[in-house]
């Protein structure tokens, strides 16, 4: 990341992000389970010879992709101190598990801020389990983003709580795997600030974080 870009961040998160992102409190974001996406012969994922035939149901393909095991296994590693900090929370991360893999939320008590994050490893289908579930409209808000950082992401939720404060990214970081990213914004940033905007200035910092290994 850019030294510009990042003190833009800095400014952008240091009150905005504010707890509700974990554990399943009411107004959490709550992205879509496509752990159970199947596919049918419209959408198929498989070649006839068996093999994986990825990306599929209209995602797009990761054309540089990350080796994000020790982060899957960690995610708590995904940002760092310093990073943390730039986000307006306090080090170190709370590990978790999530409904298929584990899970860490960054908080900090005293302004009661937070924001989660967990891998989606179980389909192995990446994005193209996220399109799938969204072409069954198992997601009340869905918006394709440009990429953050080079890698394609999604805004999917399935209540679209923007108006609460509430936002959930999806990113792929190899076309068989994606993590999820949730915040919600403190009520005083509610309405004059974008938490999908939020969301994904902290993706940003969790893929700078694992591109340098």
């Amino acid at each position: 990341m850019h030294r510009h870009a990042a003190s833009a961040v800095a400014i952008l998160l240091a009150s905005v992000l504010v707890a509700g992102c974990s554990d399943g409190e009411a107004g959490d974001p709550t992205p879509a389970d496509t752990t159970n996406a199947t596919t049918d012969s419209g959408s198929s994922s498989s070649s006839s010879n068996g093999e994986t035939d990825l990306p599929s149901d209209g995602a797009p393909a990761v054309t540089d992709p990350l080796d994000t095991t020790a982060f899957e296994q960690d995610p708590c590693q995904m940002l760092t101190d310093s990073q943390i900090e730039q986000a307006g929370l306090i080090p170190p991360g709370e590990p978790g598990e999530g409904a298929t893999a584990a899970s860490c939320a960054w908080r900090n008590r005293t302004t009661n801020s937070s924001a989660r994050v967990q891998f989606e490893v179980a389909t192995h289908r990446g994005l193209s389990a996220a399109y799938q579930a969204n072409d069954n409209s198992e997601y009340d808000l869905w918006e394709e983003l440009p990429g953050i950082a080079g890698y394609p992401a999604v805004i999917a939720d399935i209540r679209d709580n923007r108006a609460k404060g509430d936002c959930a990214i999806i990113v792929g970081t190899s076309d068989e795997v994606t993590f999820d990213l949730a915040v919600t914004l403190s009520a005083d940033k509610v309405g004059q600030v974008n938490p999908c905007d939020a969301a994904q200035q902290v993706a940003e910092l969790a893929l700078e974080t694992m591109q340098n290994g």
